[in-house]
């Protein structure tokens, strides 16, 4: 299976869910993983299958169920989570984008995704700064080649994270409460979760912009919410299967002042795309 086959599959699962065809999506997605050595993403998808045979059963029999429309759109959700995954694991085998190349070489990245051991680090990169300064700045060279490497391990490690859990999540809203952690170093973060969503929609993340939109600091909040305007734009149809996280950017939509920043951000893209004319005309 080549790159441009798997991307072909994969839309073509995405046009079946957008559709509300969910049977055709599964029966599709289970073809589509079937190339796929990912076990955990084979049983997420019998579960679902189970549930969807049960909820069509339950149908059949008459039976009332008040939770069956919000179930539906969970298992539509879940599908769209799934057939993303696969399609990842995947490319990750074959293609040479450097997203994919990235994953699939271990020496590049940690084992663990570790969010919390790298903001103990990077906290601690103005006190080490301070001491050097007074030891005649003995050591350095040492302290900015770990806050460079941690840098680097941070943005790279979350821009090829597919999904956070949890944990991850509360290890990232604890970033963003940080009192002490460099302002540089966490609009750095703010941008790796964004080009990671844009290479794979995760709830979470996104929740946790919408989060950083509440951020004291303008660099922060208006990276943030660049980000959310560019993931919104990216996946119109897919915030609609996420009703919490639809109905929470429903309450930011009825703040005028952060209808007008959106507003303001889609005419700055919109301009962005003028740019490369431009150079050309230069």
């Amino acid at each position: 299976m080549n790159e441009r086959t798997i991307n072909e599959q994969y839309k073509y699962i995405v046009e079946l869910i957008e559709q509300k065809r969910l049977k055709e999506a599964l029966t599709q997605l289970e073809s589509f993983l079937w190339q796929c050595p990912d076990w955990e993403l084979r049983n997420r998808l019998e579960q679902l299958q189970t549930s969807y045979n049960f909820m069509l059963q339950y149908m059949k029999q008459g039976i009332a169920d008040p939770e069956r429309k919000k179930l539906y759109i969970k298992l539509l959700s879940d599908t769209w989570e799934i057939a993303d995954q696969t399609r990842i694991a995947l490319l990750d085998e074959i293609s040479t984008h450097y997203y994919h190349s990235l994953r699939r070489n271990p020496n590049q990245l940690p084992k663990a995704y570790d969010l919390s051991g790298q903001q103990k680090i990077l906290e601690g990169f103005a006190d080490e700064m301070a001491v050097s300064q007074l030891a005649n700045y003995q050591g350095l060279d040492a302290i900015l080649r770990r806050h460079e490497e941690t840098h680097q391990v941070m943005f790279l490690t979350t821009c090829s994270n597919i999904g956070w859990t949890l944990e991850e999540f509360a290890q990232a809203e604890d970033m963003l409460r940080s009192e002490t952690l460099p302002i540089n170093d966490l609009c750095l973060f703010v941008s790796a979760v964004t080009l990671s969503l844009m290479e794979c929609f995760d709830e979470r993340k996104v929740n946790w912009l919408l989060d950083g939109l509440r951020h004291t600091n303008p660099q922060i909040n208006q990276r943030a919410l660049v980000g959310l305007v560019i993931i919104l734009h990216l996946y119109p149809t897919r915030i609609t299967l996420y009703p919490e996280l639809e109905a929470r950017i429903s309450l930011f939509r009825e703040d005028p002042d952060f209808s007008k920043q959106v507003n303001r951000v889609y005419i700055q893209l919109l301009r962005s795309q003028e740019t490369e004319k431009i150079d050309k005309k230069m």
